[in-house]
């Protein structure tokens, strides 16, 4: 648990990040499917916005969904448009050392196969349906969590940016650090600090902070 310092210190923190980024209260694709699951691959290592509204991950979501308005909520047409087209809209990034188009295929193919088309068919605990994701060469159990919040299932993803979102600024306090272990319980904390705002919402607006950070320190 948080102690009074460390809890004034990131609430004061998390306030600003999410008056600058103006996040809606709401977040995610509850009723598209390959969007979501999209988002969540591309948004691996990725600077998730820009000023530049056809920018970032979200930009080139919103692109395809523009462009493809009949498969944003139906899995085997992601799967028949091809990794050649899904590039062509979100680019030519790689997890894993895969192309993340051909992640996003076999992941859709896989759900697919057990059933999985649409938004609805999901059960996100479903150790099947994780299995489908998870044995996808480059993807995991941040994103696969992430790609659930997406579709409306509330939860915080404990990832690296987060991890260091938050001990960055209780370095910057000259407080203590929190371990992976307790960044969970800790961000939970101090979600409940705020009013009106969901899960993934605050979970989002704080990893897309930190990740366009990371990325501006590293000069990209």
């Amino acid at each position: 648990m948080l102690n009074k310092d460390q809890l004034v210190a990131l609430t004061s923190k998390v306030a600003v990040v999410l008056e600058e980024a103006n996040f809606p209260t709401t977040y995610g694709w509850p009723d598209k499917i390959s969007m979501a699951l999209l988002d969540a691959v591309f948004s691996i290592r990725s600077v998730y916005s820009t000023k530049n509204e056809t920018g970032g991950v979200l930009g080139r979501v919103k692109t395809f969904r523009e462009d493809h308005a009949d498969a944003v909520d139906d899995l085997q047409l992601l799967v028949e448009l091809g990794a050649e087209e899904i590039t062509r809209i979100m680019g030519a990034t790689k997890t894993g050392q895969r192309p993340k188009a051909e992640c996003v295929i076999e992941a859709a193919q896989n759900f697919v196969a057990l059933g999985v088309r649409h938004a609805r068919d999901l059960e996100a605990k479903n150790p099947e349906h994780q299995a489908a994701y998870l044995g996808v060469h480059g993807l995991g159990k941040v994103t696969y969590e992430y790609f659930g919040m997406l579709l409306g299932n509330q939860g915080i993803k404990a990832d690296s940016q987060l991890f260091s979102f938050v001990n960055q600024t209780l370095a910057e306090n000259d407080l203590p650090a929190v371990s992976q272990g307790e960044l969970r319980a800790a961000l939970v904390q101090v979600f409940e600090q705020f009013e009106n705002i969901e899960f993934t919402a605050f979970d989002h607006a704080i990893w897309s902070y930190q990740s366009n950070l990371s990325k501006q320190q590293r000069g990209q």
